[in-house]
């Protein structure tokens, strides 16, 4: 028996029973500082009803497209959960995404009905989409934030269901299939243009019952959301184990530090799930100490390098802290760091794969190589990503006829099998001839005591080719400069791989999901060597 059969088959399926099983139990707080309005599972499994009838009054059926561009509220939740009991299929959208942008997705994926939300803080979203989308034969509904008590979606919730609707729902659910396509997730496009990821029920459900026993997740565990949803790290990591295990989640409509840290006190939150730079943003608050993090068991890390002081940080604050290496394509976490690990172990690797999915090394033949060897990261299991959308010939370069995902990281595994990643295949430059890996030279700059954040990008060079470009953001409270940094470079790092230029930043730019946005940094370099 695999771990994951004894969780039902579907989305869908599987919140009926959480629902039957915890009724009562709250599911859902949302907290926007002045208030913090909650719902039951019982009250989430009905409202996800009457949005499912509603889609399906609408002409939305099995494996038709469903677009939310929404901030973190629960009207997203609303809308994934009605889609996973009728086979639709979720198309998330990137609340921050311009109008030209949505416009290029939104002819990829071809929704039949968009969600958007009104607005956010000043920008009138939903009125610059709809001009965005002017051309294009698609129903969008506005989501109402500055009167939510109004508009399409709070007609529909107050509506009741018809017995006959009932009933047709309930023979609905069970013939969405395991296998049905049920998010689509564009990746950060941290390389490029984002490619439109379909996953399927089984792919979500498989990974998220290794992560739920990786991590050690508990039905009690009550987790803060302050990730956007329309990407891996909430869609899948956080909702699909609050949904399996009937847990409970409070959402934060956009990351802000101490706003996090309040929730965690308040609403005794007892797991978090960040990227590295949300950690050093909260640690870095004057006010940190004054906070009470007590009910915290746990917290998790990933999505970038997490520098050895933040990770001692994090130890020091809950009896146990997890990692590991995952993506879109593989569902979220496809290895795992284990409670016990040493700070650096889990600084510096990512753990080991899960014993349900497969990991090689390969060279650019994709030849397996041995224990000690740099090469590309290939992944195998069944959570592994269907396609990528409409674009076959990406899939095919992608995945090959034995099922192996090539991730395009370069990563090293040590004796115990344990994973280090070394940076992405793509991002690597070449220095007179050499191969430099931009991740390899920000871990090393992270371990500086004036270094808060680091990036690292190639420009070119007439003789050498390209050579490295630094971004620095200086901690609070510290000072250095270009030449001191250089020489910290020098005393650690081959000369090829010292950076010619180094540039300090007083904010850093970082993409929705607190990640470094290397494309705002790039587009900087590229703008200078133009002029």
């Amino acid at each position: 028996m695999n771990i994951w059969d004894k969780y039902e088959p579907t989305m869908g399926r599987a919140l009926k029973k959480t629902a039957q099983r915890s009724p009562n139990k709250t599911a859902i707080i949302f907290d926007d500082r002045q208030s913090a309005l909650s719902w039951t599972w019982a009250e989430v499994d009905e409202y996800s009803d009457r949005i499912a009838l509603w889609l399906n009054s609408q002409g939305i059926g099995r494996g038709d497209r469903v677009g939310v561009m929404c901030t973190i509220r629960p009207e997203y939740l609303l809308i994934y959960m009605a889609c996973a009991k009728i086979g639709a299929i979720l198309v998330g959208f990137n609340p921050l995404y311009k109008g030209q942008e949505v416009a290029q997705l939104v002819a990829r994926t071809s929704p039949k009905i968009f969600f958007v939300i009104e607005q956010d803080k000043d920008r009138l979203v939903h009125d610059e989409i709809v001009n965005a989308l002017a051309a294009d034969d698609c129903n969008i509904v506005k989501l109402c934030t500055t009167k939510p008590e109004q508009g399409t979606l709070p007609t529909v919730l107050a509506t009741t269901p018809s017995s006959e609707g009932r009933l047709w729902l309930e023979q609905r659910l069970p013939d969405v299939s395991a296998t049905d396509r049920f998010l689509i997730v564009f990746t950060s496009g941290s390389t490029g243009i984002p490619k439109a990821v379909v996953l399927t029920h089984r792919n979500l459900i498989v990974n998220l019952a290794v992560q739920i026993r990786s991590f050690q997740i508990h039905p009690d565990d009550r987790f803060v959301i302050n990730l956007p949803l329309n990407h891996v790290g909430a869609a899948t990591e956080l909702v699909v184990p609050v949904i399996l295990l009937g847990a409970s989640m409070v959402l934060i409509e956009r990351f802000h530090p101490q706003h996090t840290l309040d929730v965690i006190s308040r609403h005794r939150v007892t797991y978090l799930h960040q990227t590295p730079a949300m950690y050093i943003m909260e640690f870095n608050l004057p006010d940190y100490d004054t906070y009470d993090l007590s009910s915290l068991r746990a917290m998790t890390v990933a999505g970038a390098p997490t520098p050895p002081p933040i990770m001692k940080k994090m130890m020091q604050t809950v009896p146990r802290v997890f990692t590991g290496y995952g993506m879109t394509e593989m569902v979220g976490f496809i290895t795992y760091t284990k409670a016990d690990d040493a700070p650096d172990v889990i600084s510096y690797t990512v753990g080991k794969i899960a014993p349900e999915f497969e990991l090689k090394i390969v060279d650019n033949e994709h030849r397996e190589q041995p224990i000690g060897t740099r090469g590309e990261v290939a992944l195998r299991g069944d959570c592994r990503f269907l396609c990528y959308f409409a674009d076959s010939a990406s899939t095919d370069e992608a995945v090959d006829k034995d099922g192996w995902y090539f991730s395009g990281d370069i990563g090293v595994l040590d004796d115990r099998h344990y994973l280090t990643l070394v940076d992405r295949k793509k991002l690597m430059f070449i220095t007179g001839g050499y191969n430099v890996y931009p991740r390899e030279i920000e871990d090393y700059v992270s371990k500086h005591p004036a270094v808060e954040f680091a990036a690292c990008l190639p420009k070119r060079h007439d003789v050498m080719g390209e050579v490295g470009v630094l971004f620095i953001k200086i901690k609070d409270g510290k000072s250095s400069d270009a030449a001191a940094i250089q020489q910290y470079c020098a005393n650690g790092l081959a000369d090829y791989k010292v950076p010619r230029d180094i540039r300090f930043l007083d904010n850093f730019p970082l993409n929705p999901i607190g990640k470094i946005d290397r494309e705002r940094l790039r587009a900087f370099v590229q703008r200078e060597e133009s002029q």
